[in-house]
């Protein structure tokens, strides 16, 4: 109280200085201890200025409810400079008018008395994009009302994408060759190797392959393959060998697996044990893996998805020389990344909209970065060091709401700390106190604040895999059970905590948005699908609870590394498939270099393309962690490597050798050097996902699902009780929506249609149909429209304006 005393009268004093007629009003609840002592201490105040009011100091009852409202109900003929705005609210005499930005940027505030259910706006003219209005009592105590508007000046025919620099790609530590019009880049393994064929399609001609057999055989075992994580069969869900295959243009991850005939008899044996865990299951104890990327651009481009021709197989990043010149703040959407190519400053990257790591050594406010807190100590954290934590990082970090801020905090305290989970509150309350004194932001909505990477998921806010469990318990996650943490695991479902998840009961939900974990390992990914659902699950809970709108976002949280926790149940010990892993092999003038990285190889590049795209479409935006200092080098002439892989050296014309560091012709080792592993070319693809969103960013302010017909039949989108939208913004809350779950039961594709200033979009993705399989005219169907995208492969995204 003392302290809030101080300041007070130090405001006092600046505000009685400036004028000689002045009233002060302090309202305070009737309840409020130490009350008269309050009222005293102002009198005595003004009395020690010697000023003399003209009249008392007034104590103003705390102001009631309001009865009704106000509530926006319709904006209508929206221009630059005005538009009309109806609500419906009872005993609200005043009501305070504001609009921001997507970003949150305020650039407008009104006090209005309305006499009537129909207010014109008028504004100062604001530029193309999407804008928030909000309404609230003045007179009265509301919640805030909002809605969402377009400002477009330019017709959509002359919304022309932002020029990309003129600068080419480049293949560095990889393979690049030509075939029949078709450019691939790839790297290479000891075991598994492709041709590329005059006709356009790729084989396996891995040494000693028999392909006379129904299944593939190697060394007496069968070899089936997947692409990406999707496994390569036929849609009647036969085997498909890896022999004279067409695929599109675009990025393939070539994954052969050479498996124990005794357990994987057939590609249904395959398929069931295709996560690892098990005595039975893909794992190294039963098979093993030879992983290939590959890019493939045609002369004249085949296939119609949105992958750009730039991206090619590299262990450098590509992307910020290549991307134009990207903003995602007046969006609200986040892209961060780890690692950097050795020797770029962060404005390289904050120049493509991608938040790069803080700098820890140094010192200066570093605004529009990104950061991962980690505990600093052993055992329970106290709350003074949660909270001291997160208003330091947020200060080191410009104070800016666009820096990305998240934490390990809970597994720093794993076995330590049972209440870390919401005790981590604290460090995200810290952040946004200090937004709010500097009058930064008020809304964790529209900040870079997205909590603990894991612990959402840990504590059952979000469960992966939802989609793969009943029917029912899909349903109740998302209606009677949606403020509900996950329980325990029962007969291949899920059980539901009794309480509200502690996100909504210890105030996580006041002060920053939610973190849902993707690290990568070997089992059958539905992004697309998987990403709806978690955008569902946030918006429809965080819109509602208690009867609030406190709208949040999620991110995604992910790695360019597999990180896989499959394990033997005996003995604990890692067995994740990857481990068993061929390794890369790497060209080097004067021969080339092989090593192999078992705990953590890349992670699928086209999975990471998908992530990028559908998390910047869905979401809040993605976060790609790596430590604290992670660069790729660039010298071509040195490899850089450590000594938990095996490593050879092949000098031309001879054999594989240990290698010795410059002896031999081989490559010195250098942090300076190429990478030991193609850890660039996952973010490079995320990165190419996010541009390609970026295209479209004016036409995908409202989406909806859609219904579609193709040559594969058709998938009839069944509304929820505010039709097909989305939730989120300003849409209407709309229950029972299950579209995904229904296109997953029937293995059917995902339609999106995009709405913006700029016009609208279609968006197709069908991850039911292996990479080499398609469907014929596509047709998306919206608001008496019908959109044809042509011949769609599978796990392909596409999209057509219209």
């Amino acid at each position: 109280m003392k302290r809030f005393l101080s300041l007070f009268t130090a405001l006092l004093a600046f505000q009685l200085s400036a004028t000689a007629q002045f009233e002060i009003k302090v309202t305070l609840p009737d309840s409020i201890v130490g009350k008269v002592y309050m009222q005293n201490y102002v009198r005595q105040a003004i009395k020690d200025l010697n000023l003399k009011p003209s009249d008392p100091v007034v104590i103003v009852p705390a102001k009631k409810k309001c009865d009704d409202g106000p509530v926006i109900k319709k904006l209508t003929s929206v221009t630059a400079t005005s538009l009309n705005l109806q609500f419906h609210g009872n005993g609200v005499d005043t009501a305070l008018i504001q609009i921001h930005s997507a970003a949150g940027f305020l650039q407008y505030s009104q006090k209005i008395a309305p006499s009537s259910s129909v207010i014109t706006v008028s504004y100062p003219a604001l530029s193309d994009g999407i804008y928030r209005i909000t309404m609230a009592g003045v007179s009265c105590v509301s919640d805030i009302s909002d809605a969402t508007f377009p400002i477009t000046q330019k017709p959509a025919d002359e919304v022309k994408p932002t020029p990309v620099p003129n600068v080419e790609s480049k293949t560095i530590g990889a393979y690049k060759t030509k075939v029949g019009g078709r450019t691939y880049t790839y790297n290479k393994t000891p075991r598994l190797a492709l041709q590329f064929n005059a006709d356009g399609t790729i084989s396996d001609i891995t040494p000693g392959l028999n392909k006379a057999e129904q299944i593939d055989k190697l060394d007496g075992r069968n070899v089936f393959y997947a692409i990406g994580y999707g496994i390569l069969r036929n849609s009647d869900g036969s085997y498909q060998d890896l022999q004279n295959l067409y695929l599109p243009d675009g990025i393939y991850t070539i994954r052969q697996f050479v498996c124990d005939p005794g357990k994987f008899g057939s590609i249904e044996a395959f398929e069931r044990q295709f996560n690892g865990w098990g005595e039975n299951a893909v794992n190294i104890n039963n098979a093993q893996l030879s992983e290939i990327f590959l890019s493939i651009s045609s002369d004249t481009k085949q296939g119609s998805n949105v992958v750009p021709s730039w991206l090619v197989v590299s262990r450098k990043l590509n992307f910020p020389a290549v991307l134009p010149a990207i903003d995602w703040a007046p969006y609200n959407k986040t892209f961060s990344t780890g690692y950097i190519n050795r020797g770029d400053a962060q404005t390289v990257y904050q120049r493509v909209g991608i938040q790069p790591y803080i700098d820890l050594g140094n010192p200066a406010g570093q605004p529009n970065t990104w950061h991962t807190i980690k505990a600093g100590m052993e055992g329970k954290v106290p709350d003074e060091y949660l909270y001291g934590v997160g208003r330091h990082f947020a200060e080191r970090m410009g104070t800016d709401k666009r820096s990305v801020i998240t934490s390990e905090l809970g597994e720093n305290a794993q076995g330590q700390d049972s209440d870390i989970y919401g005790r981590v509150q604290l460090t995200y309350k810290a952040a946004m106190d200090l937004y709010r004194e500097k009058g930064v932001e008020s809304n964790p909505l529209y900040t870079g604040l997205f909590g603990d990477y894991g612990s959402d998921d840990f504590s059952g806010f979000f469960t992966e895999g939802m989609l793969n469990y009943s029917r029912s318990t899909y349903e109740k996650s998302l209606t009677s059970k949606l403020f509900k943490g996950y329980g325990a695991q029962s007969n291949s479902d899920f059980d539901f905590g009794q309480n509200d998840h502690e996100f909504y009961t210890r105030d996580h939900i006041g002060v920053r948005n939610l973190n849902a974990k993707y690290y990568f390992w070997n089992k059958a990914y539905q992004l697309p699908y998987e990403f709806l659902y978690l955008n569902e699950k946030t918006k429809l809970g965080t819109k509602t609870w208690q009867g609030r709108d406190r709208e949040r976002k999620v991110s995604i949280f992910t790695m360019c590394k597999v990180e896989s926790f499959v394990s033997d149940q005996k003995t604990g010990h890692k067995i994740g498939v990857e481990q068993s892993r061929t390794g890369e092999i790497i060209p080097f003038t004067g021969g080339e270099i092989l090593t192999r990285m078992n705990s953590q190889p890349p992670a699928p590049w086209d999975e990471l393309f998908t992530a990028g795209y559908w998390s910047m479409l869905l979401t809040g935006g993605i976060q790609i962690w790596d430590a604290p200092g992670s660069a790729f080098g660039q010298d071509t002439t040195q490899i850089h490597w450590w000594s938990d892989q095996s490593i050879q050296w092949r000098p031309a014309g001879g054999d594989w050798q240990p290698y010795s560091p410059g002896q031999n012709g081989a490559p010195q080792n250098s942090g300076f050097g190429l990478i030991h592993s193609l850890y660039a070319s996952p973010i490079d693809a995320a990165a190419a996902g996010m541009e390609a969103v970026w295209n479209i960013r004016d036409r995908i302010q409202k989406l909806s699902h859609a219904s579609y017909s193709s040559s594969r039949g058709s998938f009839k989108a069944k509304p929820g009780t505010a039709g097909l939208t989305l939730n989120g913004g300003s849409n209407p809350i709309n229950l029972n929506l299950f579209i995904v779950r229904d296109a997953a039961d029937e293995k059917k594709g995902l339609a999106i249609v995009g709405e913006g200033p700029a016009g609208s979009v279609a968006i197709y993705y069908n991850g039911f149909l292996s990479a080499h399989e398609y469907e014929d005219n596509v047709t998306i169907k919206h608001n008496g429209k019908e959109i044809n995208l042509g011949r769609v492969y599978g796990r392909q995204t596409v999209s057509k304006n219209f």
